[in-house]
């Protein structure tokens, strides 16, 4: 797999509140806002990680999702 060694930026399909996301993958990073937007939102891998980790417990405890 490739690593990433500069920021990528790409506009996602997702909409929130009516404006596509936009994501930028940095090394330890990523960022996500909405396109036309300022405001910016920095989280790091491992904390999205953990969240995943975590809501596959949760799934696997209550059997749904």
């Amino acid at each position: 797999m490739t690593s990433i060694r500069k920021p990528v930026t790409r506009e996602t399909a997702t909409l929130a509140r009516q404006r596509p996301l936009v994501v930028t993958l940095h090394p330890r990073f990523l960022v996500l806002r909405e396109k036309g937007r300022r405001a910016r939102y920095t989280v790091e891998y491992d904390a999205v990680f953990d969240l995943a980790r975590k809501l596959a417990a949760r799934v696997d405890r209550k059997g749904r999702w």
